[in-house]
């Protein structure tokens, strides 16, 4: 074993059209997403960033970074750890359900997500919502929806809704 850090990158595709792009020679394509949508990453060497980049964008591909609205808009379609999902969320609050296995040994906190399974509901659930005009909301913000009350976590101008969208925790009736 290696390791081969300081001489490797990872270059993300990601996208509705990101399997109709041929991967660049010398990259290892391995299937990971952040955003839900399909996509890979490339991992070739650190020294080849700029020229396989450019590949890239020569077949379509074009770059987002955390200041696009690609990027930006695309992050609230998947919660992320550290901001959306909390320490102290539990799965059925962040409607992520699909990362749990309830045949496979023990974890911290599976007293209570099956006790939630088999008897009983959460309190809140991580929705996405949109809100009116373009200005995103401020994490943490507070607001109504249907009634209820509702934390947001996040909240970015979504180009495809054309508004501002949110992740927010609202409280059940």
């Amino acid at each position: 074993m290696e390791d081969v850090t300081s001489r490797t990158v990872a270059i993300g595709v990601e996208g509705p059209l990101a399997d109709s792009l041929r991967p660049p020679d010398g990259c290892t394509k391995a299937p990971f997403s952040l955003t839900g949508q399909p996509g890979y990453r490339l991992y070739c060497a650190a020294a080849e960033m700029t020229k396989i980049a450019g590949q890239l964008e020569a077949a379509g591909a074009r770059p987002a970074t955390p200041m696009t609205p690609a990027w930006s808009a695309s992050k609230t379609e998947k919660p992320r750890y550290g901001e959306d999902i909390r320490e102290t969320s539990l799965p059925q609050e962040t409607q992520q359900m699909h990362g749990v296995s309830f045949t496979k040994g023990c974890y911290l906190g599976q007293e209570i997500v099956e006790r939630i399974r088999t008897q009983g509901h959460v309190n809140k659930k991580l929705v996405r919502l949109e809100i009116d005009g373009s200005e995103p909301a401020a994490a943490g913000a507070k607001t109504m929806v249907n009634g209820q009350e509702a934390e947001i976590t996040s909240s970015v101008y979504s180009p495809h809704f054309g508004r501002a969208i949110a992740l927010a925790y609202v409280r059940e009736a």
